[in-house]
């Protein structure tokens, strides 16, 4: 056998030897993949099924949060009317109990800020139109 035979054998035997080396260090990481992976693999399936769930409730949570702001809005704008509506009710019976120079400034300012029934008019048709503007909304939102 020459040395050059022997060399070949030398090294063809270390190869095999870190061969086996690394399939022994591979099986034994396969193993101890084997539990993390299941469990990962489980926690995939609970966070995929907890997402569906959570669209799901967010669909029925979407339309009733677009009622309950339609409902807030009417009922600051009742409020907006019962405020108006009791304002009214002190000047009617016997001017609001304002002193003498007071109501001699509310005219002047009312003169500077123009008439208040056209101004509340005014808010009044910007209110209707926001409330129409979320009325269309909702139907965009629900499809109709």
């Amino acid at each position: 056998m020459s040395e050059m035979e022997e060399g070949f054998r030398l090294e063809m035997a270390e190869h095999i030897r870190q061969e086996n080396e690394l399939k022994a260090k591979l099986a034994i990481l396969v193993e101890k993949l084997e539990k993390p992976e299941a469990k990962l693999a489980r926690a995939k399936e609970i966070l995929l099924k907890a997402k569906a769930a959570y669209e799901q409730i967010l669909a029925e949570v979407t339309p009733l949060r677009s009622d309950k702001t339609l409902i807030e809005g009417e009922l600051q704008m009742i409020e907006e009317k019962k405020s108006k509506l009791r304002q009214e009710a002190i000047f009617a019976r016997g001017g609001g109990g304002m002193r003498p120079g007071t109501e001699a400034f509310v005219a002047q300012m009312n003169e500077l800020a123009g008439d208040a029934e056209t101004a509340q008019m005014k808010k009044e048709v910007r209110a209707a139109d926001a409330a129409a503007a979320l009325e269309e909304l909702k139907k965009k939102m629900t499809g109709g």
